[in-house]
């Protein structure tokens, strides 16, 4: 197993400094009204860095801002996150983005739509097992590879205590690995595992994530848009039927011919997966298709007037 994109030194400084740059490459923007940063640096050369902004609902960039970022472009591992201020209310009641930090601009009210208690049990849900069967695909493709990108795997491994948590869970086999992982983020520039030590955790978590969402989703199935297959990536498929995943393909060995991320990037062209679990199309006027509605109308929003922006959702890409 070969490790790639591993973490990379950095202060605090570092972070704050790049926070200021992008601040100031965005405010300069037509149309912004607030600017926000998601969550704290937790562990510097590890963490990353979200940021959103609350636009005009008219207001229309096209433009990148992480694109030729003349700062420290380790520190954004995505697009900065975009909304119109039309939509903001509602997408704060119907995601659990939290933590957002006001850094400049309009600080705008928060009015949230009260949920009842089984629709926030219900919403919890969905959201947890999108981003669980996301990391489920994710470490499918790069276990099929036998390469990790390390970084990535720490920040998302960081993340599923936050889907147990959401599923109510806080003891047994899964949640002491997601321990495991946070702890190795905590103490990794003083004390690293080895690539041994990766290795098996990394394949013990993948073991343990395929028993768990086995038995979650034949509990009850995740909810989609659609009961059809559709594609979350040029070379992954999703369809409806027992959890699994098949792969078709042959992997070409690098010998250090080209770098490591172009190398990945080669594999997908010759590698294609079809990844199975249950989902169900959701009720009409639930919670659940109250958030698929929102997202669907956010993405088109942004696609036409925000292409360089994300909208706040998991990335399985359901709408």
């Amino acid at each position: 197993m070969k490790f790639i994109d591993k973490p990379q030194p950095r202060t605090l400084e570092h972070y704050s400094l790049a926070i200021d740059e992008m601040t100031s490459r965005i405010r300069k923007l037509e149309g912004v009204l607030g600017i926000y940063q998601i969550g704290s640096v937790s562990n510097p050369g590890l963490s990353d860095i979200d940021m959103l902004v609350v636009f005009e609902d008219d207001a229309k960039i096209l433009m990148d801002p992480v694109r030729n970022f003349q700062s420290d472009t380790y520190l954004f591992t995505h697009q900065v996150y975009g909304v119109p201020k039309g939509y903001w209310n509602e997408l704060r009641s119907l995601t659990f983005f939290h933590n957002y930090r006001f850094i400049e601009g309009e600080e705008l009210p928060e009015l949230r739509t009260e949920l009842d208690s089984d629709e926030i049990r219900q919403l919890k849900r969905q959201i947890a097992l999108e981003f669980l069967v996301k990391m489920y695909i994710v470490l499918t493709v790069q276990l099929r590879y036998d390469i990790i990108k390390l970084r990535s795997f720490l920040l998302e491994g960081k993340a599923l205590i936050y889907d147990l948590e959401f599923l109510g869970i806080n003891s047994g086999n899964m949640f002491e690995l997601v321990q495991q992982v946070i702890q190795i983020r905590a103490d990794w520039w003083e004390k690293q595992p080895t690539e041994a030590e990766l290795k098996n955790l990394i394949k013990k978590l993948y073991a343990s994530l395929t028993d768990f969402l086995i038995e979650e989703l034949r509990q009850a199935p995740l909810y989609l848009p659609t009961t059809e297959s559709f594609q979350i990536s040029r070379n992954i498929s999703v369809s409806n039927g027992n959890f699994g995943a098949i792969s078709s393909g042959f992997v070409l060995p690098n010998f250090g011919l080209i770098q490591d991320r172009k190398h990945f990037n080669l594999l997908n062209r010759f590698n294609r997966f079809k990844v199975t679990f249950p989902y169900s199309v959701s009720e009409k006027g639930s919670v659940v298709e109250r958030r698929f509605q929102l997202l669907s109308q956010l993405r088109k929003h942004n696609s036409n007037r925000l292409p360089g922006f994300l909208i706040p959702a998991s990335s399985l890409k359901v709408v």
